[in-house]
Formats: structure tokens, sequence, C-alpha cells
């Protein structure tokens, strides 16, 4: 239910160019609902190429891989599974 929301949310704003947004509307598509991330910016990128731009959003996606990789490989180091079973003789 909550899922079907979210994903009807995110079509309805991909409707609309990027423009039309401002301020806290724009900031919230861009970061806790990734409309601009998925829709906007490739759209842009394509349409009116900016080498600067085109550099800045490669940086921030290699950025944020990485970072997904450190955190997920230190967690990991904690994890232990709960389908071990251990028999006492």
């Amino acid at each position: 239910m909550i899922a079907e929301t979210g994903n009807k949310l995110m079509v309805s704003f991909a409707t609309y160019p990027d423009e039309i947004f401002k301020g806290l509307t724009k900031m919230l598509l861009f970061t806790l609902i990734p409309v601009g991330i998925a829709n906007y910016l490739p759209i842009k990128i394509i349409t009116e190429f900016n080498l600067y731009f085109f550099l800045i959003n490669t940086g921030i996606c290699i950025i944020l891989i990485w970072l997904a990789f450190i955190i997920f490989y230190q967690r990991i180091k904690h994890y232990s599974s709960s389908n071990l079973m251990n028999a006492r003789i």
C-alpha cells in the first residue's frame, strides 16, 4: 500500500517539468523523493549538455556508490546469521 502510493507520487511529479518547482519543493524532489535524480537530471544532461554539470553529477554518483560499499562491508562484519544451529552435547 505504501509502496504503491510512493510509486504513484513519483510518477505524478515526473509528469511536470522541474522548472515549475522552487525552494523546498525542489529540494524534496531531489532528496527525499528522488524524482529529480531519476527523471530530471538525465533529461537535462541530454537536452542541455554542460560538461561541468555532467562531471559534478558523475562525481557525486561515484562518491555515493563508494560510500554504499564502505557502509555495506562495515556492517557485514557485524552480521551473524540466525540460521545457525548449535548442538549441545
